[in-house]
């Protein structure tokens, strides 16, 4: 599956992990957020919305765009910083 088979934020989520070979901790460790967060964030009937601190957390840690990971749109990892 590519990224751009993702329809929604659950999805681009597990497509994350699968494709990096992230266990659930190892996302937490990344991003800081309690593993039932992010459980109900993987998980297939997607409820849970994350909030923009939450979105952050997973941006910066997992070292995806924030407009990739909440939107779909725009490139899987974040632009080189500039100088």
């Amino acid at each position: 599956m590519s990224w751009t088979d993702t329809q929604n934020f659950s999805d681009r989520l597990r497509w994350l992990k699968a494709e990096r070979g992230w266990t659930i901790e190892d996302m937490c460790a990344r991003t800081e957020l309690p593993k039932g967060r992010l459980e109900r964030y993987l998980a297939q009937r997607h409820t849970a919305e994350p909030k923009l601190d939450a979105l952050v957390k997973l941006s910066n840690g997992l070292g995806v765009s924030l407009n990739w990971l909440a939107l779909g749109k725009g490139p899987v990892t974040m632009p080189a910083e500039r100088t």
